[in-house]
């Protein structure tokens, strides 16, 4: 069964337990008592405590109301789990996989090689020269609201620190040493290959010029925006300014004009730019009420005008909605790929997965969201697309995601080798008495 939305987001936000961590050697306290042990690997409730701390800070950045105690008693499972209890299971599973992997590397034979010993030297020292003035007990202090210090701190990184290079050591670099056949098995079971054609209920907002005009840019050979404007210089006419020169830009470009006196931008060869607000997010707009209605007929009638399998008349309705250069009309010309392990970065693209994973190549769906509605055809398996230049966009974590799918059963079949303290367990503080971490 799936999980809703918020739990599947929590899971995904859990997974960055080990993603934030730098490293680091020097301390000059303990680390508390042994909450965890698996052979001679250990977990204080310290460094329990700083886990708990960055999964907190990885939910704020979500947008979630992690000072709000309320939120914290929220029921997100039908059985009545709230979030401070699933958070807390979630990074219990995380820290008892970070031991098996250090023992792994143990009974694999594996040294942290002395330039990795550097680098957590180096980033300590950074950490107390920038955070803390200098001063190893103001940073203690400030990772006391972590319920960590630095001791804690080094004891999470150098299990990090094996549980990367045990990766490496069983995988390569890079997922060198895994088989392609292995990676087209993944890609086979875990992603979903389709192309769709979505009638938005929202707009993007772009820059615009002084009349209110949007500007276009040009664009490099990576279809990448530059700072130089695209002007129209066929139909565009320049201007002489007081003093009878040439009208230049900031750039020292000629700036084209209509004859209405706007800027004449080529719209054709050029690419408008997004506007975005102060969060760092692009602006929108949202379409009026009428305009949402004829969007939905509009994929209404696509979807029933189209037949499963048909790839071609699919395809050329898709490059008819690019000819149309319609805003409220969003598609893929190239294939997209998805992973259907819950995490795709936003619920609309976990919909999407979920629509289509257990179901037959070349078939349509249509799928309604608050974006809007997409009509999605599902498209067989590409071979070796991970490999593919043209969908590198798609797979920049591939490698990452089959070696974490052959290591984590590993770690897993072992996990009944971890001990906890239960009494020290019950006794940790809840979610809403943990320090919000970014950083450490």
């Amino acid at each position: 069964m799936k999980r809703n939305m918020f739990t599947r987001l929590l899971c995904a936000l859990c997974a960055l337990l080990m993603v934030l961590g730098a490293f680091s050697l020097s301390g000059c306290s303990q680390s508390g008592e042994v909450l965890l042990k698996a052979g001679d690997q250990t977990i204080s409730t310290n460094v329990f405590q700083l886990m708990l701390s960055r999964v907190k800070g990885n939910l704020s950045r979500g947008g979630y109301k992690v000072e709000d105690d309320s939120f914290w008693d929220t029921v997100i499972e039908s059985d009545g789990t709230v979030y401070n209890q699933f958070i807390i299971q979630q990074t219990l599973f995380s820290a008892k996989q970070l031991l098996v992997a250090a023992m792994i590397f143990d009974e694999e034979g594996l040294t942290l090689p002395q330039s990795t010993l550097d680098d957590i030297e180096k980033e300590i020292h950074e950490f107390i020269e920038y955070d803390a003035d200098g001063s190893k007990s103001a940073f203690n202090a400030k990772l006391g609201t972590y319920g960590a210090n630095i001791t804690a701190l080094r004891e999470l990184y150098i299990l990090e620190a094996k549980t990367a290079a045990l990766k490496a050591h069983l995988y390569g670099k890079d997922a060198s040493k895994i088989a392609a056949t292995v990676k087209q098995d993944y890609l086979n079971q875990y992603a979903v290959c389709f192309k769709q054609i979505l009638f938005r209920n929202y707009y993007e907002k772009y820059e615009q010029d002084v009349n209110g005009d949007e500007i276009y840019y040009l664009v490099n050979e990576n279809n990448e925006r530059v700072n130089n404007i695209a002007y129209d210089t066929k139909n565009g006419t320049p201007k002489l300014d007081k003093d009878g020169e040439i009208i230049v830009d900031a750039n020292k470009d000629t700036v084209y004009y209509k004859k209405d006196g706007h800027i004449a931008y080529d719209t054709e060869n050029g690419r408008r730019a997004p506007k975005y607000d102060k969060t760092g997010h692009v602006e929108t707009g949202e379409y009026s009420a009428e305009e949402k209605k004829a969007h939905k007929e509009q994929a209404e009638e696509v979807f029933m005008a189209m037949k499963n399998g048909d790839y071609a008349a699919f395809e050329a309705v898709i490059a008819q909605c690019v000819a149309a250069k319609d805003d409220a009309i969003l598609t893929d010309n190239e294939y997209c790929f998805l992973y259907t392990t819950e995490d795709n970065g936003d619920d609309y693209l976990n919909d999407i997965a979920d629509t289509l994973e257990s179901k037959d190549d070349g078939s349509l769906h249509l799928l309604t969201s608050e974006y809007g509605y997409a009509v999605l055809m599902k498209y067989p398996m590409v071979e070796d697309a991970y490999g593919k230049t043209e969908y590198t966009e798609w797979f920049k974590e591939f490698n990452t995601r089959v070696i974490n799918w052959l290591f984590e059963p590993k770690c897993d079949a072992r996990l009944s080798e971890v001990t906890v303290n239960e009494e020290l367990f019950a006794a940790l503080p809840s979610m809403k008495e943990i320090g919000i971490n970014y950083n450490y």
